[in-house]
Parts: C-alpha cells; structure tokens; sequence
C-alpha cells in the first residue's frame, strides 16, 4: 500500500463521519477487543482531521445506547436513531463546524448538540469534575479501598463516566482519599448519582463523617 495521509481525497469539501460506541471511552467489562478496535478508530479520525485542510471535514458521534425499532423496552433517555441522524446531517450541513467528535451519550447532549449546530454556534463537550474526599475509620482504610475497586467497574461502565480514580496522599499508607469523577455532562452526573444511591450506606460505615456531595468543576479553558 501506498504510504500518505489518511486525510488525502480527491474531492474538496469532503465531508466524513465515523460512528462508535460509549466503549471507545469507557471501560465496559467484556468488551475489550471492541474497545481497543473503536479506541484505534476514533484516533484514526484524529489524525486524519489533523491533516486535513480547507473545507474537508471528518466528524466522530460517540454514541450512548440507541433506542430503536427493535427496543421497545428502551430506557427513554436513549438516544434515538432520529437523533443520531439528524445532528450527523446538521453537522454535515455546518460548513463552519470544523472536523469534531460529538458525544451522544443520552438525549440531552444530543438534543443539545442539534441545537448548537442549527444555530451556527460552536459545539463543546461541557465534561463535568465531580472530586470527593473520604476519611476512612482507623482500621478500614483497606475496607474503604476495596469497596471503591468495587464500585469502580460499574461506574466506569456508565455510557457517561470519562474517568473513575482513586488517590491517596503521597507517601502516605493511611488517611483520607480523593476520588476524582469525569462525566461527558452534568445529565450524566445525575444519572450516575442516582445509580450509586444504594451504595450510601455502605460507605457511611467506612467513614468518620457521612459522605457529603462531591463538588462539582466545569471547564475554564481547555
């Protein structure tokens, strides 16, 4: 095969999407070959947009479960396959809408993301930071930290959560932890809270205080 760009074409003003899944971005337990092979797609896409110039464009929708014809038990925030196509038409369709990724993990972001593109406004990823800090009870430091391993695989699991990690001081073999949370936007953070309700308890048994709401951090400059 002949060596070049991946973004060469013939024809000026070529517009090219690419759609995959949550797992791109996600961890989801036994998926990891369509994990890595989404992964390897959507960097594809990366570079090619890197070496694109003018009006040639290649777009990504990450995509959330879709509801379809054949869910009739779809959750109903579930993306529809309306939405999927009608924002890869209007991004198609916005000329000034440079090459993007466009993450559609429910119906908000991508009724939000149509909504932007149809008013010619830049389309952004608004991710939200969720960071707790947790002081464990003399002796269950490692209680503490087996219960967040645990939590970790469902909650990276969420169509949402760009990141789950567990932080200790320096070091330091006890005392308090920072868990630090990224989701694709505060529809998904909601969610995820809903989700983890049930785990309260059990963490309030580890802890000196009661858990506390996580604060929340937005982009400032990307």
């Amino acid at each position: 095969m002949r060596p070049g760009r991946l973004g060469d074409s013939g024809y000026p003003g070529t517009v090219r999407a690419l759609i995959v899944g949550a797992s791109t971005l996600t961890p989801v337990p036994g998926s990891g070959l369509v994990s890595m092979e989404q992964a390897a797609l959507l960097m594809m896409r990366r570079v090619a947009a890197a070496e694109l110039d003018g009006p040639r464009r290649v777009h990504a929708l990450v995509l959330g479960p879709v509801g379809t014809r054949l869910t009739d038990t779809a959750a109903p925030d579930r993306v529809s396959a309306d939405q999927v196509g009608a924002v890869a038409v209007a991004a198609s369709a916005a000329i000034e809408v440079g090459s993007r990724e466009f993450r559609l993990g429910n119906r908000a972001e991508a009724d939000e993301a149509l909504a932007q593109l149809q008013a010619g406004q830049p389309v952004r990823p608004v991710t939200v930071v969720a960071v707790s800090t947790m002081e464990p009870k003399d002796g269950r430091r490692e209680d503490l930290v087996a219960l967040l391993a645990e939590l970790a695989a469902r909650i990276r699991a969420e169509p949402s959560c760009l990141r789950y990690t567990v932080h200790g001081a320096h070091g330091a073999a006890d005392g308090p932890l920072l868990v630090i949370q990224e989701f694709t936007s505060i529809e998904g953070f909601r969610q995820h809270r809903e989700i983890v309700a049930n785990q309260i308890p059990r963490l309030a048994a580890l802890l000196v205080k009661p858990p506390v709401p996580p604060t929340l951090f937005e982009p400032v400059l990307n």
